[in-house]
């Protein structure tokens, strides 16, 4: 792996963003070994990922303790990950959205969550303000499954959109 991360850096990427939430996988060692054996940035989440995949503990916590949760792994972590159903997001996905959202508004940090459906994006979007987190904030990623793009359910605040594009294969905003 660190052969094929230093080819990485080699390619002028000065940085790496793991996006697996805390209780999924992610290894916060093997972050730290790479970064320092190849000289890359290497920035991870800490959240919550979908409803299935909620602990008992994530389950049984009230949005400040979620919230104090996000903002304790943000000391480690460059930003907040979360996952929702594509027909989401639940009553658990909609809790960890809110607390994002109080997360944020302390601590600034950005938060990306995945959904695949515009519906949905409106929704964590909503609760993420609900939880007094500012939209600028809150990054949608995933809408590969949405099948009528030309018409999305609702404006979008020119605030809350980046359009990426390539031009001569590197991606601008």
């Amino acid at each position: 792996m660190v052969a094929h991360l230093s080819d990485v850096r080699d390619l002028e990427v000065p940085t790496i963003v793991d996006r697996t939430p805390t209780y999924l996988g992610r290894y916060e060692a093997a972050y730290r070994l790479a970064a320092t054996r190849t000289g890359l940035h290497v920035v991870m989440a800490c959240g919550t990922y979908r409803e299935a995949w909620l602990t008992e503990e994530i389950v049984g916590f009230d949005e400040a303790a979620l919230a104090d949760g996000y903002c304790q792994g943000l000391d480690a972590a460059g930003f907040v990950k979360l996952g929702c159903d594509p027909d989401g997001p639940g009553d658990g996905e909609t809790r960890c959205v809110r607390a994002a959202g109080r997360a944020s508004r302390v601590t600034g940090a950005l938060v990306a969550c995945h959904v695949g459906h515009a519906g949905p994006a409106w929704r964590t979007v909503d609760a993420f303000e609900a939880g007094g987190g500012d939209p600028a904030r809150f990054v949608v990623v995933h809408l590969q499954n949405e099948s009528d793009f030309p018409r999305p359910p609702r404006p979008c605040p020119p605030r809350c959109v980046a359009r990426i594009r390539r031009d001569r294969g590197r991606p601008t905003v």
